[in-house]
């Protein structure tokens, strides 16, 4: 497309830029703050992730392998985020804030659609995985170019560290009260009306979302693609053993084939949990995470890095096999609790581990490839995790426990070698 005629659709597109008494930065944490509360709600892992499932498996009458299946499909857009890297950095047409827009309003108005569908019918199903698999479309493109807006701003200001933890606290508080929501949806509507009454419930936050966009952040002025210079870098780094080594890594730490469809449906069939209490177990984790974060923060003060990696692995490991004594509420409660921590550990050691990897000038690409790998890598484990569940394990969690605590403690042997690589 000609300089000159995008120049001109731009101008057009962005020439409302709403006069904002406060300060540039001021403004973008506005929106960062509203946005990530709006992504804590409406990911489709955050308040429909129980509606959603708990409809697949009573309302369809679908097994642990074929639920686990339909939820590695809608993780597919978070895989392919690096497409959304490159499409924003080399070929920006419009400003990120309209990008955000229409990204946001999408996932309204799929949510919207979602809850006015009729669930009587089972032949709907094919209807209702495709539009909350254009809200993880949605929802996976306006999380990418906050990152990126979060990295570049944060760059130039010095407060990257800050704004990353500001958006986490917004993240997990609404986080946890969305999954404790869900579970009382289940608990309260059933399987039939959970999942469009927590569709339309979402609605509300993406439109707010979509609006703060418009509000808070700035128009810029288009640049010249850098697509020259991304893919440079990306083939520079491609080259390097330390790349492929943090790959290897990460697919290690977060292939759990334990958890998730089959921690559910052990929960749900083999234990008798209630829909509500599971959906505060979710709470509970999301409340870990926080705790988490924390404690990680604290260690960096006091641990070099290999040993805080190290020490990060093996708790990990050490709260995943720990389920093998799940069995009453309360277990459930500290288990869960426990995993959050340890879900906290993994998260930020592998933002620890990627970040030292990523390339100047390609860094949005390079962290979202990075992170789509860690996404990859956790579905593949909850499909193999579902498939042996319903196949092999004869409904018992602890075969899945070995194996996932057993790859994640597999890191200890790459971690020398990423250490004396840097």
């Amino acid at each position: 497309m000609p300089t000159a005629f995008r120049e001109k659709a731009a101008n057009f597109l962005n020439k409302r830029d709403v006069k904002n008494p406060l300060g540039h930065l001021a403004s973008l944490e506005l929106y960062f703050c509203l946005a990530y509360l709006t992504q804590g709600v409406s990911q489709h892992f955050c308040l429909i992730a129980q509606p959603f499932e708990f409809y697949l498996m009573k309302d369809c009458g679908l097994n642990a392998a074929q639920v686990s299946q339909t939820l590695a499909l809608l993780m597919f857009p978070w895989v392919i985020k690096p497409a959304y890297g490159l499409f924003s950095d080399c070929i920006p047409w419009l400003s990120p804030r309209l990008y955000l827009v229409f990204a946001y309003a999408l996932a309204a108005e799929a949510f919207l659609v979602l809850g006015l569908v009729s669930f009587s019918n089972h032949s709907l199903l094919s209807v209702v995985i495709g539009l909350v698999l254009a809200t993880s479309f949605a929802m996976a493109f306006a999380n990418t170019l906050s990152c990126g807006l979060t990295v570049k701003e944060g760059n130039q200001t010095g407060t990257t560290t800050a704004m990353f933890g500001k958006q986490a606290i917004c993240y997990y508080a609404a986080n946890i009260l969305s999954l404790l929501l869900g579970g009382s949806l289940c608990q309260v509507y059933g399987a039939q009306k959970a999942l469009p009454t927590a569709a339309v419930l979402v609605v509300i936050p993406c439109f707010l979302a979509s609006w703060s966009a418009w509000r808070h952040i700035p128009v810029r002025q288009l640049r010249d693609s850098s697509s020259a210079e991304v893919f440079k870098a990306a083939k520079e780094i491609v080259g390097q053993k330390r790349f492929w080594l943090v790959i290897l890594f990460i697919c290690l730490w977060n292939f759990s084939p334990a958890l998730g469809t089959p921690l559910y449906f052990f929960e749900s069939s083999q234990l008798a949990f209630s829909q509500a209490f599971i959906g505060k177990l979710a709470a509970i984790n999301a409340f870990g995470m926080l705790l988490g974060a924390w404690l990680f923060r604290f260690g960096q003060v006091r641990l070099s890095q290999t040993k805080l990696l190290a020490g990060s692995i093996i708790f990990n490991a050490g709260s995943v096999l720990a389920y093998v004594f799940l069995g009453t509420e309360l277990s459930a409660v500290l288990l869960e609790l426990a995993r959050g921590i340890g879900a906290m550990f993994a998260c930020l050691s592998i933002y620890t581990v990627a970040s030292a990897v990523c390339p100047k000038k390609a860094e949005t690409t390079a962290i979202a490839f990075l992170i789509s790998i860690y996404n990859l890598a956790g579905q593949a484990g909850t499909i193999c995790g579902g498939q042996l569940y319903q196949n092999y394990c004869q409904n018992t969690l602890w075969p899945l426990l070995v194996a996932s605590a057993g790859t994640t403690l597999l890191c200890l042997f790459l971690l020398p070698k990423i250490s004396e690589s840097r």
